[in-house]
């Protein structure tokens, strides 16, 4: 479910609506699969922007036993 910003989601739609927090990084250019992993510095210099977003999504883990509240927190 893809929804244009501002977003607006009724309850029946997602029962168990959590956020999740998210990176997103903008790259000037592409880094092909080659047998070598890149280095930090070639990744650092592709990438022009990180930017923090917010997920709303639905529930998605279905064992909560040993997950602390920082991973997932559910009201309910």
């Amino acid at each position: 479910m893809v929804r244009a910003s501002p977003a607006h989601l009724a309850v029946a739609e997602v029962p168990h609506l959590g956020v999740e927090g998210e990176t997103a990084f903008r790259f000037t250019r592409d880094l092909p699969a080659r047998n070598s992993p890149y280095a930090r510095e070639e990744i650092a210099a592709a990438v022009t922007v990180g930017l923090p977003f917010l997920q709303p999504g639905d529930r998605c883990v279905v064992r909560f036993e040993g997950l602390g509240e920082a991973e997932v927190v559910f009201d309910g």
